[in-house]
């Protein structure tokens, strides 16, 4: 893509990773041209060495007109989204918020918002899958991953349950260290991988995901191999 493009992510605390992540992956597939503007200072040490070689504008308004800005915000506001339509045409991706209905051109995969508002283009990273009965399937691999944040500290909760209930046992278990995580996971009884770089290239490995609602949720019931 020819031009000038900012990426715009949704960023904070209880906004997980999954949007500064796929707009990461987003501007080094657009390559020169690409620049990520962060609303705010969350993280900010840790953030720009997920951003490593992208470059990051710190004013977006004094780089004005761009060619394109793409928000993946998860939910805009309609003043926020008049204030980013002054920096060129908006597209926004999975936008379910109030503006939605506002935004020039609409990319879902999410299926997030269709009810206020249809997308101009729409892509389902569900293809129809046919699920296995959970009770009557052998589950030997299991990968753990709440997010690259995990603000509710679900990883450490769920592996002290598990270790109560002898789970660990005859198990293969791998649990993601997100690159937002406030404290390191230490259990014996695990694999820890440390910030994968794309997560969707090691769920194929595994019988089963355990996980939250968000991006990993349905990149998990997309692979056709695995059960979820």
């Amino acid at each position: 893509m020819k031009g000038t493009v900012v990426l715009i992510p949704r960023t904070g605390k209880g906004y997980g990773y999954g949007h500064l992540h796929r707009t990461a992956l987003l501007a080094k597939n657009i390559g020169e041209g690409a620049s990520v503007y962060l609303e705010n200072q969350y993280e900010m040490d840790r953030i720009l060495r997920l951003l490593n070689g992208i470059r990051i504008t710190k004013d977006p308004w004094k780089e004005s007109p761009w060619d394109l800005v793409i928000l993946d915000r998860r939910e805009t506001e309609k003043e926020l989204l008049a204030e980013y339509e002054k920096l060129g045409p908006v597209a926004g991706i999975d936008e379910g918020g109030k503006a939605r209905k506002y935004i020039p051109y609409l990319i879902d995969s999410l299926n997030a918002g269709k009810s206020n508002g249809q997308p101009n283009y729409s892509f389902s990273v569900l293809p129809g899958i046919p699920l296995r009965d959970i009770h009557e399937a052998s589950f030997n691999r299991i990968l753990i991953t709440f997010g690259g944040e995990d603000p509710a500290d679900l990883t450490a909760a769920l592996l002290e349950k598990l270790k109560k209930d002898h789970f660990f046992n005859s198990r293969k278990i791998s649990v993601v260290e997100g690159p937002l995580f406030k404290r390191n996971v230490r259990y014996s009884e695990t694999d820890v991988i440390n910030s994968p770089d794309n997560l969707i290239d090691i769920i194929p490995a595994y019988d089963l995901v355990i996980t939250s609602y968000g991006l990993t949720c349905f990149e998990s019931l997309a692979d056709r191999k695995s059960t979820r």
